[in-house]
């Protein structure tokens, strides 16, 4: 048996492709016999977008003149007017400014990622508190820089952040797989029984934003049955797609630590961050996969002491979930 989830909204893991994930467990194989592949499907190469937000003129031409050679710039003035340009047009990257009159950046970046939840968001302060970053960071924030910046740490940023959506050149050179536990794969079929086995209409009818459209599919013994929506009422589709959605993240969030691992040990905090929010927020799938990685962090003294103790936690925290 096979069961398949595509999103628009897993696209954040690819810049030139979207993935299915898929589900597989032989019928004659144990629960532990999931696992999780990422499909890429070609799409044409496209110069990168980013949206420039900041209430003030200055700001945002300056960033405009430091950033049109490299990307196609959109610019907004305030909240409203970047969540109208989002829901009209796809883009990568926004700059945003966090003190704005009227809607505030994080009511903004809130909003941006329930419009478009791939979009990466680079925050920008001069007036950085801990509860701020920590409210930015749990809204999938992708960085936090300080006014006033200089030029190379905000391309740096932005670089970064439009990096995230190439990790499509790992994912499918590394045939990256997540196995997923017995107890969480059982679940997700569990739901699919009980969607009929997407043999009838998921969609509400209902008039809503657009939510990403998504196509769950299901395929055993020849056949196959799927079903297409944008928004569900029914709290199993809802559940089904959130885990393909927690999934989708788990992934992109280990290659970038194993990538910060080899390329960028400044970034390895960031990273383990990450994982600690996914945690947090019991979000965290796959965790036989964390647990190596993890634990190399802890035990190399190449990287900060926040990073290593920061990944001790976590993993002796799964290991204790575990017992």
């Amino acid at each position: 048996m096979l069961l398949h989830a595509q999103s628009h909204n897993f696209k954040h893991l690819f810049r030139k492709h979207w993935p299915v994930l898929r589900i597989n467990m032989a019928s004659v194989a144990p629960i532990d016999g999931f696992e999780m592949l990422l499909e890429p499907v070609e799409l044409p190469l496209r110069k990168g977008t980013l949206l420039i937000v900041d209430d003030e003129d200055g700001p945002r031409q300056a960033l405009r003149v430091v950033f049109k050679d490299d990307y196609d710039i959109l610019m907004a003035a305030d909240g409203p007017t970047a969540i109208q340009m989002a829901q009209g047009q796809r883009i990568d990257v926004a700059l945003l400014d966090i003190r704005m009159a009227g809607m505030s950046g994080i009511e903004v970046l809130e909003r941006l990622k329930f419009v478009e939840p791939s979009m990466e968001v680079v925050m920008m302060t001069a007036f950085e508190t801990t509860d701020t970053m920590r409210q930015a960071l749990r809204l999938r924030a992708c960085d936090y820089i300080n006014k006033p910046f200089d030029i190379s740490t905000m391309r740096a940023a932005v670089a970064n952040a439009m990096q995230r959506h190439t990790l499509e050149g790992e994912i499918h050179n590394n045939a990256e797989k997540l196995q997923l536990e017995p107890s969480a794969t059982s679940e997700m079929f569990q739901m699919a029984d009980r969607l009929d086995r997407f043999n009838k209409p998921l969609e509400s009818g209902l008039k809503v934003a657009n939510m990403g459209a998504k196509t769950l599919r299901w395929d055993a013994g020849g056949e196959s049955w799927e079903a297409k929506f944008n928004y569900s009422t029914i709290e199993d589709a809802k559940l089904l797609s959130d885990r393909f959605e927690a999934i989708a993240e788990c992934a992109r969030t280990l290659l970038e630590l194993r990538r910060a691992i080899r390329h960028d040990r400044l970034g390895v905090n960031a990273a383990v961050l990450k994982i600690q929010v996914l945690w947090n927020d019991k979000r965290l799938v796959a965790t036989a996969d964390f647990l190596p990685v993890l634990d190399r962090v802890a035990k190399d003294e190449v990287y900060i002491h926040m990073a290593r103790e920061r990944a001790a936690q976590i993993a002796d925290a799964i290991r204790a979930r575990s017992n």
